[in-house]
């Protein structure tokens, strides 16, 4: 795994708020790293009473929690006009710095303040709500009559921490710009003219609105020209109700036999006005556990309402109490949903002790974990989902599990760094059983020739490393089943298009090695391997392309399901987790067409009661205890 690098691009106009002065500073030179960044926002932080009323400061941080896509679509066509810097919009650069010219910066800083020259462009907030923005625009040159000239609003956030960066917080962070990344296009049409011009906004959940504020810019279009003529500070005013949740750390945990755990959901007031949450929780919990959510006034199983101040924030938590002697895992979710809006926040909350299964969710950013919790539900399997972006597993966490299903999607490096080998060479060869699935395992482990590790991918997944048999992109993305093989026997699919991942282009092929035996092919013939299970003081399968990318649900599903029953079988699993019941009885008195009958059950512990209609559409489902 790699962490993602920060870069930071800071711009720096300077200009005189509601008095309409401007004076643009925009030769300050783009940065690509955090080397000096820190030091510029420093400055600006501790000059920012002087600043603040004389100009616009914006922060552009190449994170994508920290800016909407207009944001990195402004970056690459409009910041960076045609890819050449003396073209920038903003003035032209003097060239590109490797580092900030930070005397001059600061020195020019000073000086363009303390200038203070008028321009014959007035722009202001007129008025906003909750989703719009109203701008006042003048001209006072008749030069611009006629002539194309631009606006950007940019929504901007203090106070923000980003993970990596040289400076403890950053202002002004652009978060969106509207109307849109290219700004708006006004043509004046007489001097003097007040223009009214409403724009369209989305407020984020991500942002926090208390910390957010506009900064309004106007600039020309000519490309030898492109400075900014005017620019002015606004407070961006809260939301009349606005509603957030988030999760407190994590949003499950592994833990062991009899312990308790917390897992924790906060709901925090965004708007002017105080709000009322609506709070909905329900529980899987195996034989032997408790599982509960609750607030400052209780704690509950089914539902409660909680009131909540301007400003101010709530917490819920979700109490798991573990069984202290049978491994499972416990899943409860939580739905926060606000009386006043359409905000809703639902929140799937899991502790495990260990269980059959664990997914392992290793494709970096993207969602194809879909693919196989669908498969895993529908073959009514028990598993634990585990996002490798949450750390590394150590092997007293993977050994908790009988089966460990790891997929890397398309991945191309560190699909798995060296803590995840040593991880599975030791979980492997203590009995544990691996299904692992990718594109480019074979690729990254050995002809990639960076982080290689043929050892591995010939002594613990059991395929070649010889360059001879292992070769990137199949030619054919046709996959059959070797006949009478319990895994792969009559299957046929494909790896392209359906309602699959369609990522499947370069997909290894592998050639199995000692007592590995394939269980599937590219193309028509028994040539190109594309799948192999082996069994010795560990179980294995291993798809040299990956599961997601299998054109068919009932193809995934079919696939799924005998995989894990040959690990079963012929490893000699036995299945953990909660007990079969022993007594189970559900009889219903009288007839249920009548108006009102009475349902009467009995069960060894808890589960779900589901009413449905003649159609089979869900009318009620209610938790019930035995």
């Amino acid at each position: 795994m790699r962490k993602i690098a920060t870069a930071l691009f800071i711009l720096a106009l300077v200009g005189a708020v509601f008095a309409f002065e401007k004076v643009p500073l925009a030769e300050v030179g783009v940065k690509m790293s955090g080397t000096s960044s820190g030091i510029v926002n420093n400055f600006v932080n501790r000059e920012y009473p002087a600043l603040y009323d004389s100009s616009v400061l914006l922060n552009f941080i190449t994170w994508p929690m920290y800016g909407s896509p207009d944001v990195y679509q402004y970056l690459q066509l409009v910041l960076f006009g045609d890819s050449t810097w003396q073209n920038a919009p903003w003035g032209r650069f003097q060239g590109y710095y490797s580092v900030f010219p930070t005397t001059g910066l600061f020195d020019s800083l000073r000086a363009s303040i303390a200038r203070h020259d008028s321009t014959p462009v007035k722009v202001w907030l007129i008025d906003s709500d909750d989703d719009s923005l109203y701008i006042g625009f003048t001209i006072d040159d008749p030069m611009f009559i006629g002539r194309f000239i631009r606006l950007f609003i940019f929504i901007l956030e203090n106070h923000i921490s980003a993970e990596g960066a040289t400076s403890p917080e950053y202002n002004w962070v652009v978060r969106d710009v509207v109307p849109h990344y290219i700004g708006d296009l006004i043509m004046p049409s007489s001097v003097g003219d007040t223009l009214q011009l409403a724009y369209s906004y989305t407020r984020s959940y991500d942002w926090l609105p208390w910390n957010c504020e506009l900064a309004i810019v106007v600039d020309t279009i000519a490309l030898t020209t492109r400075e900014v003529i005017q620019a002015a500070h606004a407070p961006l005013p809260l939301p009349s109700h606005m509603f957030a949740a988030k999760i407190a750390g994590t949003s499950s945990k592994i833990t062991d036999l009899g312990n308790t755990e917390t897992l924790i959901v906060y709901g925090i007031n965004y708007g002017r006005y105080p709000d009322t949450l609506k709070l909905k929780f329900s529980s899987e919990a195996p034989a032997g556990w408790d599982i509960r959510a609750c607030t400052r006034i209780g704690c509950f199983t089914d539902s409660q309402s909680v009131f909540l101040d301007t400003s101010s924030a709530d917490t819920v938590w979700v109490i798991f109490r573990t069984n202290p002697t049978q491994k499972g895992t416990g899943k409860g979710i939580i739905n926060l949903t606000s009386v006043f809006t359409d905000d809703s926040f639902e929140f799937n909350l899991s502790v495990t002790t260990g269980d059959h299964v664990i997914l392992i969710d290793d494709d970096v950013r993207y969602e194809f974990e879909r693919y196989y919790i669908t498969a895993l539900e529908s073959i009514g399997e028990q598993f634990y989902y585990y996002n490798r972006n949450w750390g590394p597993l150590g092997y007293d966490t993977l050994s908790k599990f009988d089966i460990a299903i790891w997929f890397t999607g398309h991945h191309s490096q560190n699909t798995l760094d060296r803590d995840d080998r040593a991880v599975l060479r030791m979980y492997l060869n203590n009995g544990g059983n691996l299904f692992i699935t990718g594109n480019d395992i074979g690729w990254d482990l050995v002809l990639d020739m960076r982080d290689t590790d043929p050892g591995f991918f010939t002594d613990i997944l059991h395929a070649s490393s010889r360059r001879s048999e292992l070769r990137d992109s199949a030619a054919s993305h046709r996959v059959f089943g070797m006949p009478a093989d319990p895994i792969g026997d009559a299957l046929l699919f494909s790896i392209d298009g359906g309602d699959g991942a369609n990522n499947a282009r370069y997909a290894d092929v592998i050639t199995p090695v000692g007592d590995a035996q394939p269980i599937l092919f590219y193309g028509s013939s028994t040539r190109d391997c594309a799948g192999l299970r082996y069994k010795g003081t560990y179980g294995l399968v291993y798809l040299a392309f990956g599961y997601e990318a299998i054109d068919t649900f009932s193809m995934r599903k079919l696939l799924m399901q005998r995989i894990i029953s040959w690990f079963d079988t012929a490893t000699g699993i036995k299945e953990s987790g909660a007990a079969k019941p022993k007594e189970l009885s559900l009889s219903i008195s009288p007839n249920p067409f009548n108006s009102r009958c009475a349902i009467n059950y009995k069960i060894p512990g808890k589960a779900n009661l589901e009413i449905v209609d003649i159609n089979g559409k869900l009318v009620e489902r209610t938790m019930v205890k035995g």
